[in-house]
């Protein structure tokens, strides 16, 4: 509801923090599956990249939230897809011990 709120207010679903993190990115870091759906079903891009290229399956797998790792690979995001450094999802999820997400990866 407040997504819409938002979204009806003018706000914009592409607008990046300096870091260059979207909303998208936020939600993902914070597990919100609900915020995340939303956002995707009104055009978000699950491929967008903040400033080091990561998208949100990186912060997802950094994080090591497997359900909202789920959620973006269902929403097919990039599981190819590798950051500035040339890092995957899944060395994130390595590097961190989130077995569970790496499994998914």
């Amino acid at each position: 509801e407040v997504l819409d709120l938002l979204l009806e207010s003018g706000a914009v679903l592409s607008e990046k923090e300096n870091s260059g993190w979207s909303a998208l990115h936020l939600a993902a870091r914070k597990g919100h599956l609900a915020v995340l759906k939303a956002l995707l079903e009104r055009g978000a891009d699950v491929l967008e990249k903040d400033k080091v290229g990561w998208d949100a399956l990186h912060v997802a797998a950094h994080v090591g939230d497997t359900e909202t790792v789920k959620l973006l690979l269902d929403k097919k995001a990039d599981i190819n897809h590798q950051d500035n450094n040339g890092l995957h999802a899944l060395h994130l999820a390595a590097q961190e011990g989130h077995v569970e997400v790496a499994s998914l990866l």
